[in-house]
């Protein structure tokens, strides 16, 4: 499967039947377009025995295949987790750029984000045992 078909499945999965097919895969590529995976619109994504797009890019398809349906608010679990800083980093820019653009609200956990990534959270709050900390 490659980025335009998971995409595309994603679009023809989530969002209403009586939509069009056109609307839909105009949806799928501009969401292509925000995550910056337009060049790798034609890769296979891959699995454990198939060799396919990075682990950024996968992680960005994977953000864009819930993002189709244009969610107010969009919570994440690790968007970071096993990715180097710089692609963490770039992860993190792209939430953020989504959330003012499109005035959504985007709530993630992280783990030991870099000071670079820490920065560009608006808000922040730390757990500590279930309580706030911070």
């Amino acid at each position: 499967m490659t980025v335009r078909e998971a995409l595309l499945f994603a679009a023809q999965l989530k969002l209403p039947n009586d939509m069009p097919y056109a609307e839909k895969e105009r949806r799928a590529m501009d969401i292509a377009h925000l995550l910056n995976l337009r060049k790798s619109l034609d890769s296979i994504v891959g699995s454990a025995l198939e060799k396919g797009i990075s682990g950024g890019e996968k992680r960005r398809l994977s953000l864009g295949m819930e993002m189709v349906t244009n969610p107010s608010i969009l919570f994440l679990d690790e968007p970071t987790s096993g990715l180097d800083s710089f692609t963490a980093y770039k992860v993190v820019r792209i939430l953020s750029s989504v959330a003012y653009k499109y005035g959504r609200t985007i709530i993630c956990t992280i783990h030991q984000p870099s000071s670079e990534v820490f920065n560009i959270f608006d808000d922040t709050i730390i757990l500590a045992e279930g309580q706030v900390l911070f």
